[in-house]
């Protein structure tokens, strides 16, 4: 298609349908091979992080069709180095070799590497505290993204996800709803796409439902 000839830059292309398709196989290796320590960030995480990015870049104009499936693969391979668990360090450097590999082969441009590493150094909730999304151009892959994991984190998932996160660490009930209102309840309000805020509300508005259960219960 037209995007697709238009995008070719710096010796390859955006994203091509080949680099999507071999960085969702790569992330779902990575996701499944024992390097993630509970089930609060698995494939399935990804899988959803992936349909909500996907969700909110249909709705933004400016992304082209080589532009989606780079918010596609980024969002396949947020996880993968994720500095929360241990060996990071050792898949942070796979997948530089993996990009390099992408890029090689033409499917990724040097724009698109970097880019994707952009993101990715910059869209945890963490890196946003210390300043990442501050006085900064912020790429509109970056938004999407970030959007459509903390969609994630937050609803009935994210109750669910905080709770699997917590007991696998064998924190107490109440430090893991202390995390509510160190985290979870402030991140409607730090999204970034007008999409990804419509999606938040619904499921902000159920955390909210669920802490006044729990209070009362408690």
């Amino acid at each position: 298609e037209n995007s697709d000839l238009g995008a070719m830059v710096r010796g390859g292309a955006v994203c091509s349908p080949e680099a999507l398709a071999r960085g969702m196989a790569f992330a779902k290796r990575a996701m499944t091979e024992g390097c993630q320590g509970d089930a609060s960030h698995d494939w399935n995480h990804v899988l959803r992080v992936e349909r909500n990015a996907k969700a909110i870049a249909e709705t933004e104009k400016d992304l082209c069709a080589d532009r989606k499936r780079l918010v596609s693969l980024i969002a396949y391979l947020h996880d993968v180095a994720d500095r929360k668990y241990s060996g990071w360090d050792a898949r942070a450097l796979e997948l530089e070799t993996f990009l390099g590999s992408l890029k090689g082969d033409g499917h990724l441009s040097e724009e698109s590497v970097k880019t994707i590493q952009d993101v990715l150094a910059r869209m945890s909730f963490k890196d946003e505290r210390n300043g990442s999304c501050q006085n900064a151009s912020l790429p509109l892959e970056l938004k999407v993204v970030q959007d459509a994991d903390r969609l994630d984190a937050i609803g009935a998932v994210g109750v669910a996800r905080c709770f699997t996160f917590g007991g696998a660490r064998n924190r107490s009930l109440s430090n893991c709803l202390a995390h509510f209102d160190e985290k979870l309840l402030k991140l409607k309000d730090l999204t970034k796409t007008v999409k990804g805020r419509a999606m938040a509300e619904d499921r902000h508005r159920f955390m909210e439902t669920f802490l006044e259960a729990m209070a009362a219960e408690m």
